[in-house]
């Protein structure tokens, strides 16, 4: 059933070098006090079981126009300010240079039919602009900098209804130097400047090429690798709380059967991406209508001999469109099994 075995994407593995975590629960020190012991489940009440172990990983890719990453952040400080135990993950990109990545390969960005960019106060803001002010932060002041500029940014987006300008992204950038006692011109010409330093494009272009191999839209998010609703506003929430709260009645569940202890397994997330639910991929329509869809990867097609079906061009070759074709057949009727063959 769909509460015991949802769909998954495995947005686990293959990120490294992409995924930027901003909160991890088993690492940082603001969680040190928390305890460990799993029993402590059974002790929440339908509450955020406040356990020093990443029971929740919340992976949000961010794109500037799109407000998707928006409502996920929010929802990312939301569980954090509630106890909730969650492993904070962002990944960057667009769907424009997903799809030049697809083109060109890790060499997108200097494509030559990459558009020119506009001066910063005359532009919306790109993803690479947003990845560049965001990582130097990271790199620079710490992670609960990136954090803020997050949600700032997300803020910002919801206010204006739109994405936010590249110049408002500078502006968000200014205010947090700001708090660390830089003056304001100096930190606006510093924001102006970290525009245009490529020292982190490197971990854009692998975040695209993320993207890319695991085919999910930018501006996506994933609880544990399952694909969180597209909703709007209040509703975002509430159905996202529910996809938690159905989650941690999973958890509880490898707790009463022994594969979740105080010591193992080492990551509870990739105990929770193994298994027939678990796909390498994402798919159009992946997490609507019943659960109990099966999704042929390309490594299972090939294995029926149907090898091309479904796979993904390599960089730089053309590539054919994907397919997903969704079908209900009667088993037990002769026409029904001939639809199916």
């Amino acid at each position: 059933g769909k509460a015991d075995a949802p769909l998954r994407v495995d947005v686990g593995r293959g990120g490294k070098g992409a995924i930027t975590y901003l909160v991890d629960i088993e690492k940082d020190e603001d969680f040190e006090q928390w305890p460990s012991n799993v029993q402590m489940l059974f002790y929440s009440q339908g509450g955020p079981p406040t356990i020093r172990r990443n029971l929740f990983n919340l992976l949000i890719s961010v794109d500037p126009s799109n407000q998707g990453a928006d409502r996920a952040a929010n929802l990312a400080y939301s569980l954090l300010s509630s106890g909730y135990p969650v492993r904070v993950g962002v990944v960057l990109a667009s769907s424009a240079d997903v799809a030049a990545y697809r083109r060109h390969g890790e060499t997108f960005l200097e494509a030559p039919d990459r558009p020119p960019a506009r001066a910063p106060t005359e532009r919306a803001a790109s993803a690479l602009d947003f990845h560049r002010l965001f990582e130097h932060l990271v790199a620079a002041e710490g992670k609960q900098y990136g954090f803020s500029f997050l949600l700032n940014a997300a803020r910002l987006s919801q206010h204006d209804g739109g994405g936010a300008t590249a110049a408002e992204l500078v502006q968000i950038y200014t205010q947090l130097m700001a708090r660390g006692g830089m003056e304001e011109e100096e930190s606006t010409a510093e924001g102006y400047g970290v525009l245009e330093d490529a020292t982190h494009d490197g971990k854009y272009v692998r975040s695209v090429a993320f993207h890319a191999t695991k085919n999910f839209k930018p501006g996506t998010a994933f609880l544990n690798g399952i694909p969180l609703p597209t909703s709007d506003g209040t509703v975002f929430q509430e159905e996202s709380v529910k996809v938690l709260q159905e989650e941690q009645q999973r958890i509880m569940q490898l707790v009463m059967h022994g594969r979740l202890t105080d010591t193992r397994p080492k990551s509870v997330y990739a105990e929770l991406l193994t298994g027939p639910n678990v796909h390498a991929r994402s798919y159009p329509g992946m997490g609507e209508g019943p659960a109990d869809r099966t999704y042929l990867d390309p490594p299972a097609l090939e294995e029926m001999g149907s090898a091309g079906w479904g796979t993904t061009a390599e960089p730089g070759a053309a590539a054919a469109p994907t397919v997903v074709v969704v079908a209900s057949f009667d088993g037990d009727g002769a026409e029904g099994r001939r639809a199916a063959e």
